[in-house]
């Protein structure tokens, strides 16, 4: 099984990782695409684009979600993470996530671009990890993995690995759990994801200023970068523009994609584009001279991804099962009860700075529960050093 997990995991080179979808209304997401540069053996583009599309397509899907407020996420962050509980799964588990999770993504590090990724593995101190879903962990990415008192003291573990993704984010995401998000974790998967890219062609800080900007409830002034006219990727259709800003690194782009300008004061929430509809005007881009005004702008989100998961299929990880006991050496029956994420990018003249942070928390099958509801007469005892000593002894009786 071991080698199947193996097999499904190359690290791939892929050009143009960061599919930065900006909109207007400041939804943007981190999704991956692939060229032919990522094509690996024999698989063809066709095939490598059909097994990175759930990537693309969850950043989509949870794009919609969003509604008129400004948002960011990572797929990619949720995708690394999903690939180390992968690791430890079988049955119907394994099946659903073998069907979703995209290929793993290869770190840069250059004076132009910066692309960090870091995982973890947080297991409660009266468990152990198997050493086959470690092995595993690290044959896919470098994971730090170490215990703590999930159970005995959550608010301790929440302080740790608020510390780990504030590194692993290069100062950015310092609150991804909190004592109240690891109740009943016996195991966390996290993933952090930094990004860090130049612009091949830097706006001029001298032109940015406050400009109008219509929202759904009307008119503000916001911060805004301009470009004279530049030789950039660029399509349109009756539905909207795109423009593709390139970074220093050519493997890196941002797509911005502008909806049909309306005739009113406000615009209506943003219009849902379909995949096809985006890749359709990717395809056609062309270089042309275009004058570029874009906000200035920084986003901080976090969001509960289990729904999102749920909308594409994926249900048997979250549900109690035996689906992961290869992650631990004591067999626990362990499924995943959330999956958290915390991302904040930010855009200005000289460059995008970008990260996210996914914690998936597994929590054990539950024991089956005995009930005692106190709804007739009782008795009570407060006792000092065991039955034999009581200090108060009496009885309830509704009155």
């Amino acid at each position: 099984m071991l080698n199947v997990l193996f097999s499904e995991l190359p690290p791939l080179p892929i050009r143009k990782y960061a599919r930065l979808v900006g909109v207007v209304l400041f939804a943007l997401y981190l999704t991956a695409c692939g060229t032919n540069k990522a094509q690996t053996g024999k698989e063809s583009y066709e095939e490598y684009v059909a097994r990175m599309l759930p990537l693309s397509k969850v950043g989509l899907q949870q794009l919609h979600r969003s509604g008129t407020k400004s948002f960011c996420f990572s797929p990619a962050s949720i995708n690394y993470a999903m690939i180390a509980v992968r690791c430890g799964a079988t049955g119907a588990s394994l099946n659903e996530l073998l069907r979703f999770v995209s290929p793993v993504l290869n770190p840069e590090e250059g004076i132009d671009c910066t692309l960090h990724v870091s995982n973890g593995v947080w297991i409660d101190q009266g468990l152990e990890l198997d050493k086959d879903f470690t092995r595993c962990l690290n044959y896919n990415h470098p994971t730090t993995a170490r215990p703590l008192p999930l159970q005995r003291n959550p608010k301790a573990s929440a302080d740790t690995i608020n510390r780990w993704s504030y590194e692993a984010t290069h100062h950015r995401i310092s609150q991804l759990v909190d004592a109240s998000s690891l109740q009943g974790a016996e195991l966390v998967v996290t993933n952090a994801i930094y990004f860090h890219g130049k612009w091949q062609l830097p706006f001029n800080e001298k032109e940015t200023r406050a400009e109008p900007f219509r929202t759904t409830h009307g008119k503000q002034t916001i911060p805004t970068m301009r470009m004279l006219a530049s030789r950039m990727k660029y399509a349109e259709s009756d539905k909207g523009k795109m423009l593709i800003l390139p970074y220093e690194d050519e493997d890196f782009e941002m797509v911005v994609y502008l909806p049909a300008k309306q005739d009113s004061s406000t615009v209506p929430p943003l219009p849902r584009p379909t995949f096809e509809e985006l890749r359709t005007l990717y395809d056609a881009a062309q270089e042309k001279r275009v004058m570029v005004s874009l906000p200035k702008f920084r986003i901080r989100s976090t969001f509960k991804a289990i729904p999102l998961l749920e909308s594409l299929g994926i249900h048997a990880p979250f549900k109690p099962s035996k689906d992961f006991i290869r992650m631990t050496k004591q067999k626990a029956n362990l499924y995943i009860g959330r999956i958290i994420q915390a991302a904040e990018i930010e855009v200005s003249e000289r460059s995008t700075e970008a990260s996210a942070a996914t914690a998936i928390i597994m929590v054990r099958s539950a024991m089956p529960v005995k009930e005692f509801k106190a709804n007739r007469p009782f008795m009570f005892m407060i006792n000092t050093r065991g039955l034999y000593n009581p200090i108060f002894i009496g009885q309830f009786n509704g009155n």
